[in-house]
């Protein structure tokens, strides 16, 4: 059994390192579902002598993976060539294997996945390996290549083919990936695991160049029916009907988990791929802090809609309008329901504007301001995005008073003891971040710094008193808004 094993592994290290190279054997501790740990490598030299190959510690390689298994690991193997006895994308600068890994859809069998893959609508493979739960699809190079950016098409290409079959689209465009040693278990679900094993081999050999004319690339972008199902942006609501209610046992949450995290790493490579900063999404600049996180623009929003199919339906929020009180004018909200291809709600976003922000000079663009806050904000709630977007910041972070205290409680610990104002008690001064902020609102509003100082007969911006300051910003913020030229403006 130990002998048949052995010849197994022996046989897939070499159809794999059918080139010069280093070729890393990758041991990894599984510690839950979908987390592992790297427990050592191991590199398989091939040396090329004439026409042949030859094989520095070939079968030391198959032993230091057995050992491993034993001890509960699982065996991967590299399936591109490294410069040297290293890991990562910059060890690899030669190409010789293009592949993709199948995660099959729930009711699709590796048998039919298998005659799929070979039916000969796409080249057919050089060999697929059982990798536990799924098919590792691997197309060998006749000859090493260099060109990355070709080779990235054509694994998106074959991607996009197999979409339709789980292909993973994080495996695509890594060089460095690693693929199952056989017939070293998958110990994804259960501690014994599923043994791995050769299903294919041909003698299929192609040029790199000829898997893209044949393959095709995937420059849209787009994605099949079971991609779109792993983006549901609601991975763990349950479905009506019996059992609905009762909590998930452990191998279900575990089902659960895998699939959230799965979604979140394609919507977000599907996001650096295809958002343009400046047209979907752009930084807010806030002068005396730190700029925020990207904000989501409303073209953003849209390109988001399209990916989940969704429209949406705009009606007057009530609601918050009474909030306003009676008699509240210029102003205008809007709630924002988004509808899927199915017709059901989703969710939605609530969106105010009113005639005397900036730039809100009229009733039209201010509707069309309170209908895009609440678009964006139902994409951001309904995708859930607020990972890796904001809404709309139109002014600085307000910081109320007993914050403030706060603060700079903090930035004195910080920053040591310091004399304070005569005009001051310690702890009553104004804050670096209370400066800043009104050194910014005069700049905006055309206003000195002078005003202020003569005003309340003080030497030095830092010298007024923290309530003092947080009544001038205000004061500013309102003379931004109404755009008022009157000189009282801090009575």
């Amino acid at each position: 059994m130990v002998a048949r094993e052995q010849e197994h592994t022996l046989s897939h290290l070499r159809l794999v390192a059918q080139h010069p190279g280093f070729w890393e054997l990758r041991a990894l501790q599984r510690l839950d579902g979908s987390h592992m740990a790297a427990r050592g490598s191991f590199f398989l030299i091939a040396t090329q002598s004439g026409e042949d190959l030859i094989y520095d510690r070939l079968e030391h390689a198959a032993q230091w993976a057995r050992a491993h298994a034993l001890q509960g690991a699982e065996l991967f193997i590299g399936m591109n060539p490294r410069e040297r006895e290293a890991k990562g994308k910059d060890a690899v600068s030669v190409l010789t294997s293009c592949y993709v890994d199948l995660d099959l859809p729930e009711g699709e069998s590796q048998e039919e996945a298998l005659a799929e893959v070979t039916s000969g609508d796409l080249p057919l493979p050089s060999f697929v390996i059982n990798s536990g739960y799924g098919l590792h699809v691997v197309y060998l190079l006749r000859e090493p290549t260099a060109d990355k950016p070709l080779w990235k098409q054509v694994q998106r290409g074959l991607v996009h083919r197999l979409s339709d079959l789980g292909a993973d689209r994080s495996v695509a465009t890594d060089e460095s990936r690693v693929l199952r040693l056989i017939p070293f278990p998958n110990r994804k679900h259960w501690p014994q695991g599923i043994t791995t094993a050769l299903l294919y081999e041909s003698e299929c050999r192609y040029r790199l160049t000829e898997l893209a004319e044949t393959v095709g690339t995937d420059e849209g972008g787009k994605f099949s029916r079971h991609e779109m199902l792993t983006f549901s942006p609601m991975p763990f609501a349950q479905d009506e009907g019996e059992g609905s209610g009762t909590l998930p046992t452990g191998e279900e949450l575990q089902h659960r988990v895998e699939a959230a995290e799965g979604a979140r790493f394609v919507l977000e490579a599907w996001i650096k791929r295809t958002m343009r900063p400046g047209l979907h999404y752009g930084i807010v600049p806030v002068d005396g802090h730190e700029p925020s996180k990207p904000t989501l623009l409303k073209p953003g929003a849209e390109l988001v809609a399209d990916l989940y199919g969704w429209r949406f339906h705009f009606s007057a929020d009530l609601e918050t309008l009474g909030m306003y009180g009676p008699g509240a004018a210029g102003i205008f909200a809007y709630v924002c329901t988004v509808i899927d291809e199915q017709n059901q709600t989703v969710g939605e976003g609530r969106g105010v504007a009113e005639l005397r922000e900036p730039g809100m000079n009229n009733a039209n663009k201010t509707v069309k301001m309170a209908e895009k806050r609440a678009q964006v904000g139902a994409v951001l709630r309904c995708a859930k995005l607020s990972q890796w977007f904001t809404q709309d910041l139109e002014e600085p972070v307000f910081i109320a008073p007993e914050a403030r205290e706060r603060e700079q409680e903090g930035e004195a610990r910080a920053n040591g003891p310091h004399r304070p104002s005569p005009r001051t008690r310690r702890g009553d001064c104004c804050t670096p971040s209370q400066c800043r902020d009104i050194r910014m609102w005069l700049k905006m509003t055309g206003r000195s710094e002078e005003e202020i100082l003569r005003f309340y007969t003080i030497e030095r911006l830092e010298d007024l008193p923290i309530g003092l300051a947080d009544k001038v910003i205000r004061r500013l913020m309102e003379l931004r808004r109404s755009k008022s030229e009157g000189q009282e403006w801090l009575s």
